[in-house]
């Protein structure tokens, strides 16, 4: 425990956060008896700290006060996507919306899909909700001309109710769009009027698309099949592959799917390689680090990001960004701020095993190294 307080001393409120975040799932308590409690334990934990005063009993303030967060949070974010679905469920709409990306899918993709495309709507034609704050994922079953950037009219757009459990009694669908940012997912065909209403001249979103997209494909025509199916899984974390289904079977049956995943490891082979590269040339070690942060995030903008590849960068940037400033880091308190601050914005989060593993198993390693 001595450990845990001198050298991470955010990782038992995080603890206390994730335990609220679990219990609230559990115990569903309103949000009117959360709103209230989390203010006045900030309260007193203000009084507290003005007036210099620390002892245990502040402590446990402490961690009742991130238990009650965390299960503030959960239920602001289960709750506004419950509001909103709600409200919008079983109409049919017009809507306007911004596309905010974009996939193109092989011919012989899994779907019977042409392209996968993501749009924030910004209206909603001749309704009486009054909620127009949300995203879709929209499959389309022909090829478009529509560009990321493009504000489009969607009509015909019915947002279907769907069971919250799959065939094993696991929570499924509608809390992995809520994870992602997604209200629903619909399906356009020749029913759907779609209009591009307007595209504007500069959009760095489009310009950015265009890159990736570019390199995307100029790496798959110099590339066979397979190799680039590979290549793309892991070290670009693109999963629309034509093989990915055959080799997902084979790596199951052998036990080694997680192979395939885009891990964190990857980012950290990226900087070592950048480091050995950046040794050779003379200048100073801030400039070094400064070349190196660059060169991560136009990794990160020109690939496809996942839970392990987010921490693994943010990570980097907090060690880096202390080494610039001559400031003490500890890489088990870094990655305790990290999974902090990924779980307020987005708590349900803690449900899914890519973050389970990515951040359980790094908690894990981390830990073990430094102190066994």
């Amino acid at each position: 425990m001595n450990k845990i307080k001198n050298t991470t001393p955010i990782l038992l409120p995080l603890l206390c956060f994730v335990a609220g975040i679990y219990c609230q799932s559990l115990i569903k308590a309103s949000i009117y008896f959360l709103t209230p409690s989390l203010c006045i334990l900030c309260l007193a934990l203000l009084m507290f700290v003005i007036k210099n005063k620390f002892s245990n009993f502040v402590k446990y303030t402490t961690f009742a006060t991130f238990f009650i967060l965390g299960a503030f949070c959960y239920s602001l974010q289960k709750n506004s996507y419950k509001r909103t679905f709600n409200a919008l469920c079983d109409q049919n709409m017009t809507i306007v919306a911004r596309v905010s990306d974009k996939n193109i899918l092989p011919k012989k993709s899994k779907l019977d899909v042409a392209e996968i495309f993501y749009i924030d709507v910004e209206k909603i034609a001749e309704s009486k909700a009054s909620v127009v704050n949300f995203s879709l994922i929209c499959y389309s079953m022909f090829n478009t001309d529509v560009q990321v950037g493009d504000i489009i009219e969607l009509s015909n757009v019915k947002i279907k109710k769907m069971d919250n459990l799959n065939l094993s009694g696991n929570k499924s669908f509608h809390d992995y769009l809520c994870k992602e940012g997604f209200l629903s997912s619909v399906f356009l065909t020749k029913n759907n009027d779609l209009k591009i209403i307007d595209r504007p001249e500069r959009c760095w979103q489009r310009w950015l698309w265009k890159i990736k997209t570019g390199i995307y494909n100029d790496l798959r025509d110099k590339m066979d099949e397979q190799t680039f199916t590979y290549f793309a899984l892991i070290f670009l974390g693109n999963t629309q592959q034509t093989e990915i289904l055959q080799m997902r079977e084979t790596f199951n049956y052998w036990g080694l799917s997680h192979y395939l995943a885009r891990s964190g490891l990857h980012i950290v082979f990226f900087i070592l390689i950048w480091t050995f590269l950046f040794r050779c040339i003379p200048i100073r070690m801030n400039w070094k680090r400064l070349l190196l942060i660059l060169l991560c995030m136009v990794y990160k903008l020109l690939s496809w990001s996942s839970i392990p590849f987010i921490r693994a960068f943010y990570v980097f940037l907090l060690m880096e960004g202390g080494k610039l400033f001559d400031l003490q880091t500890h890489f088990l308190h870094l990655l305790s701020v990290v999974c902090l601050l990924i779980l307020i914005f987005n708590p349900i989060q803690l449900f899914f095993l890519d973050f389970q593993l990515s951040f359980g198993l790094t908690f894990a390693l981390s830990w073990a190294l430094r102190y066994l």
